[in-house]
């Protein structure tokens, strides 16, 4: 079974590129890596190169993609299901892709615009399309029970619980629109009164350094949260009285809470594609972080049950 998240893309070097830095920490724990690291400093050699060497050592075997399988090359494998999967991009290898997704048992991607990929490529066999299954979040965690632990770990970062909370994050390509988003995040807490925190969700996109920035140059207006289980994150989120965020899984949380949600200005098309398949509107995206506080005060102005 292989489930979860944008997995089904061709090119392993650029799904490596998540998970570089993180596997370069977890060689250096190896005393051998360390000689070989220092010798290599020594000898004034280029750098390793963290992508690639997650690529060759993890993901560079017979696959059409590294999450990609076809059964017939595995004799150990009987059968081949996929499970709430995103397709990030176009596929190039399109005679590859049909023939091993035609192998499948099971198909079941979280937007129309991942099946379109597939039937683009020329997949024949049948594709089920459903949110992602984050979605399911609140049959298994008591919104009550996580907004109190929330509370307790906001609490710690000097937010005041008593005042209404809107959770942003965002990624480092949205340092080149810091200043319009520091001028409307200022904007929104003096207008509303509400605390601002800003939480990282995805350090593999360097969220913290972008947040941590943003929180400084707020000169302290902004709570910097800085949590790294994605239990705590949870609590966060509970706790909060809205959500604004380029990431999916963020948004996907406060829905799954009933909690109202923006997603942030994004290139990917996977948000478009939530939106969709749960039935809210496009608008519900900001085209430009400009529309930060008129989108915040339009979800402010729907009723309380709504997203519930």
């Amino acid at each position: 079974m292989i489930g979860g998240g944008d997995v089904l893309q061709e090119e392993g070097l650029l799904l490596a590129h998540n998970y570089r830095n993180k596997y370069l920490l977890h060689l250096q724990n190896s005393f051998l890596f360390r000689a070989k690291f220092g010798l290599r400093n020594l000898l004034k050699k280029k750098p390793l190169n963290s992508q690639n060497l997650f690529y060759n050592r993890e993901l560079n075997y017979s696959s059409t993609g590294p999450f990609i399988i076809d059964p017939d090359k595995f004799p150990n494998i009987k059968s081949v299901t996929y499970c709430s999967c995103g397709v990030p991009y176009k596929f190039n290898r399109r005679d590859d892709i049909r023939h091993v997704f035609n192998k499948a048992n099971f198909i079941y991607v979280r937007d129309k615009i991942s099946e379109d990929k597939l039937l683009e490529a020329g997949v024949e066999q049948k594709i089920h399309v459903a949110p992602d299954l984050i979605v399911t979040l609140s049959d298994f965690f008591d919104k009550s029970t996580e907004a109190n632990k929330g509370r307790k770990i906001l609490q710690k970062f000097g937010v005041d619980t008593k005042k209404n909370i809107l959770c942003f994050q965002s990624f480092l390509p949205s340092q080149q629109n810091k200043a319009e988003i520091l001028s409307e995040l200022k904007l929104y807490q003096k207008r509303t009164k509400n605390e601002v925190i800003l939480m990282p969700i995805g350090y593999c996109h360097s969220d913290h350094i972008y947040l941590q920035t943003l929180a400084k140059e707020s000169n302290g207006a902004f709570k910097y949260i800085g949590v790294y289980s994605i239990f705590d994150m949870l609590s966060v989120i509970a706790a909060s009285n809205c959500f604004l965020g380029t990431s999916m899984h963020g948004n996907i949380t406060a829905f799954s809470f009933g909690i109202p949600h923006i997603f942030g200005l994004t290139k990917y098309d996977k948000a478009k594609g939530f939106l969709d398949i749960v039935n809210l509107p496009a608008n519900f995206q900001l085209n430009s972080w400009s529309e930060l506080n008129e989108k915040l005060e339009m979800i402010g102005n729907l009723d309380k049950n709504y997203f519930i």
